[in-house]
């Protein structure tokens, strides 16, 4: 049994988690024992999850509130003999949990890289070269967000990946769906985000407006939860348009959603990669996001990438020329081998073979 620790912020709803749940959740237990050590917030519905599948959780005191605990338990927990420890995120910040792990002599150090830049930019460039002096292997969601972390030195590009066959767009849900939210006849935008300043939901809103104003049936559908949601409701009720935006919230099965929506537009700041993109794509839609997401996302070539430069109307007429007669269902099949890179169940092969292979070395 190879035993390995996944560290990350937290266990939030965000694209990060997602990628510890789907990895996690499916390593061979009868070849690795594995422990995720994460700050609060530690979202119910993960932990429960883990717990099923008899993974340990270790939750921490929040680090950016109290960073003395976090690190003092953080110590404790890394002197159990873990022969593997896996760090995810976004900057050169983990730099005090490499040093604790190469302290307390564990042999695999890796840092994986989740995004292409952090709210603190200055502090990640000044701690990259000790950094480099730590971990044993980088990985990375995308070839930017490698390029991000490590620079010029080697990393690992490992898919976030899922179960891509449940985003398969199916016309019941969509039926259903839409019958629920009384959108049957409407031309449906989505977005599947967090609400927070990186996916620019202001933005969005601004869209919007351009395009309701030329299309009366069209609605916006917004999926997700986050720090700036009350921020973004009030805008809502400041929206000339605001009885065709509808706030779903957050929920297990987003699949349902996808399959009801007519066009995925995002006009996120950033990405390391932007997994949603992809779900969408596998569900057959069309996706309209800014130049600030990395192009491996398009996985087919119907995704449209527009400077966040461009005024909303020039995003309003991409959306407008939107085809929605095309066959969704259909799409899954044509493009199977470019949708098998984001396979979970290879995916996880390839991540267990990289731990022995790390483990020998």
């Amino acid at each position: 049994m190879i035993k390995i620790a996944y560290i990350t912020k937290n266990l939030a709803a965000n694209g990060i988690t997602n990628v510890i749940m789907n990895y996690g959740m499916r390593i061979g237990k009868d070849k690795f024992e594995l422990t995720i050590i994460a700050g609060n917030p530690v979202e119910s519905i993960y932990e429960d999850k883990l717990k099923q599948e008899g993974i340990k959780i270790v939750k921490l005191p929040p680090k950016k509130k109290n960073p003395l605990s976090y690190y003092r338990e953080m110590w404790k927990e890394l002197k159990n003999n873990y022969q593997i420890v896996h760090i995810h995120c976004n900057s050169a910040t983990n730099v005090v949990e490499l040093m604790m792990a190469k302290l307390v002599g564990i042999k695999v150090r890796i840092i994986h890289s989740h995004n292409v830049t952090c709210d603190h930019a200055l502090i990640h460039q000044i701690f990259q070269p000790i950094l480099k002096r730590l971990y044993t292997h980088g990985f990375a969601c995308s070839d930017a967000a490698g390029k991000w972390m490590f620079g010029d030195s080697p990393y690992e590009v490992l898919p976030n990946a899922f179960e891509t066959e449940k985003f398969a767009f199916d016309e019941s849900s969509r039926n259903t769906v839409r019958k629920s939210l009384n959108i049957t006849d409407k031309f449906v935008i989505g977005d599947v985000a967090r609400f927070n300043d990186q996916k620019n939901h202001e933005y969005l809103l601004q869209i919007f407006e351009e395009v309701a104003s030329k299309r009366d049936n069209a609605v916006l559908l917004l999926v997700g939860n986050g720090p700036n949601l009350d921020k973004i409701k009030q805008k809502i009720e400041e929206h000339p348009y605001r009885d065709r935006i509808i706030y779903y919230g957050i929920t297990d099965n987003v699949t349902e959603l996808y399959c009801a929506i007519d066009a995925f537009v995002l006009p996120t700041k950033y990405e390391g990669l932007g997994i949603v993109f992809v779900e969408a794509q596998i569900n057959g839609l069309p996706v309209i996001t800014s130049d600030r997401v990395p192009r491996e996302v398009d996985i087919a070539g119907n995704t449209q990438f527009l400077p966040l430069e461009e005024n909303p109307e020039k995003w309003a007429k991409q959306i407008l020329d939107v085809p929605t007669n095309f066959n969704r269902k259909a799409f899954y099949e044509q493009n199977v081998d470019a949708i098998s890179a984001y396979d979970i169940k290879k995916a996880v092969h390839r991540l267990e073979d990289y731990y022995r292979r790390a483990i020998k070395a």
